[in-house]
């Protein structure tokens, strides 16, 4: 027991080291993993050593990709060996025997190799209807997988009736349709569909909301996938109030993972959000040159966005706690806490209480905290300056007279019609203007 409690204390501590860039720390806590796998009497860890290698094998996915190959391929060659030595030992129809394909099948989806994690996927959903035909929540899961799947292989009539037949599952199931009406309607973004896919996203933004709260962070990605398919149907204004609102939310859980996450938690929560940048500034600059809304959109976003790194290398809440004074302190601590309480209620979403007990929970730690940051404000002009939304008017309002704010940036081209594998990989720089927020731009040379 104790060893296979320490096994699982490695493996959770190696992850958290490969999430925060800690290379060397997490190969070497995954090889002590793959050596006592190796080494176990245990009659087959086959798929314990493959998963492991795997492990090792994403640290240098970026750094080292020759490297990266050699420890898929070692992973490669034990999933295939577990799958002929559990289907030789327990038959094709059996739990054991049919086990081994879907490691297999998620070595392949992790590869990009769709086609052979399809095939291996076909064989798990098989088994299961024939074994669990009575689990409707288990096969409209698979469906799902098969869906998504599908949908890489760009088979979208495949992928429509494998979502669809999810759809029918998850009813039955008395399941929420959340998570395939999004899937779907990614499915149909792709697949050219504008308007249904804009109705399935809407749908889903509506179960989000009854789950999460309204103003939660998880109706973020919703609301800004509906903006892509807006801004593909050329519906712009609709498409900035759709970004805006989505990009809204996320700067309120980015205060939060500011206000208490280590500097390399927050350099990640902000780099998952460079799209934001990508999008806003080619919605700008290739379908709205001339609109005020969509500048204003964009250059907010930037600014923000440069903000929130300078917050998160400068680490300049705790830099704040060194300076104020002693009897200033417990006030920082009370917003400390009030924060720490809000964000774990956001996280967590609304659970058991009805939606407007949930509002009102956020409403009240939201007051206290304003509260809070109003009595720092006045007396820390350092503080006032971290809590103040960046806003391109008071950025304006700073600049002097006869001056100009120049902000270069570097973006990456977003098509609204095409799927992310199919933008182009050419960036290009961009400059905002002070004053009415314009812009210029080039590719690198």
């Amino acid at each position: 027991t104790s060893k296979w409690s320490r096994l699982s204390t490695l493996y959770r501590l190696g992850t958290l080291h490969m999430m925060r860039d800690r290379q060397a720390d997490a190969e070497k806590l995954f090889n002590e993993i793959l050596a006592f796998y190796r080494s176990s009497a245990l009659p087959n860890t086959l798929t314990q050593q493959a998963t492991t290698l795997e492990m090792i094998a994403m640290l240098y996915d970026k750094t080292d990709p020759q490297k990266a190959k050699k420890y898929w391929d070692e992973a490669l060659k034990l999933h295939l060996k577990n799958v002929d030595e559990s289907v030789k030992k327990h038959g094709k129809d059996s739990m054991l025997g049919v086990m081994g394909y879907t490691t297999l099948a998620s070595h392949y989806g992790q590869r990009k190799q769709y086609q052979k994690q399809l095939d291996a996927l076909r064989v798990v959903v098989a088994f299961n209807k024939k074994q669990y035909a009575n689990v409707p929540s288990l096969l409209g899961s698979y469906e799902m997988q098969l869906g998504m799947v599908y949908q890489r292989l760009k088979r979208y009539a495949d992928a429509d009736a494998a979502y669809k037949r999810a759809m029918v599952l998850m009813k039955k199931a008395n399941q929420t349709q959340e998570g395939v009406d999004i899937l779907y309607a990614d499915l149909l973004h792709a697949w050219g569909k504008f308007k249904k896919s804009e109705r399935y996203y809407r749908r889903a933004l509506k179960a989000r909301a009854s789950t999460w709260g309204a103003e939660h962070y998880q109706a973020s990605w919703p609301w800004d996938r509906l903006a892509t398919t807006l801004r593909a149907q050329s519906r712009h204004k609709e498409a900035v109030a759709a970004y805006k609102t989505s990009y809204e939310l996320v700067e309120t859980q980015l205060q939060l993972v500011l206000a208490s996450g280590n500097e390399s938690d927050k350099l990640k929560f902000i780099s998952n959000h460079q799209h934001h940048v990508d999008t806003t500034i080619s919605l700008h600059v290739q379908d709205q040159p001339k609109s005020t809304d969509a500048a204003t959109l964009a250059m907010t976003t930037i600014l923000r966005r440069k903000g929130r790194v300078l917050d998160a290398v400068s680490d300049s809440f705790n830099s704040l706690r060194k300076r104020i004074a002693t009897k200033d302190k417990p006030l920082l601590d009370r917003l400390t806490s009030a924060r720490s309480r809000l964000s774990s209620l956001v996280l967590k979403g609304k659970g058991e209480l009805s939606a407007d007990e949930y509002a009102r929970k956020i409403q009240a730690l939201e007051e206290d905290i304003r509260g809070l940051e109003l009595k720092l404000s006045t007396r820390y002009q350092e503080f006032k300056a971290q809590t103040t939304p960046i806003t391109t008017s008071a950025v304006q309002a700073s600049i002097p007279e006869g001056a100009v704010l120049l902000e270069w940036v570097v973006y990456k081209s977003l098509d609204p019609r095409k799927t992310w594998d199919e933008q182009s990989k050419e960036k290009k720089r961009v400059y905002g203007e002070s004053g009415v927020p314009q812009s210029s731009h080039g590719t690198d040379s």
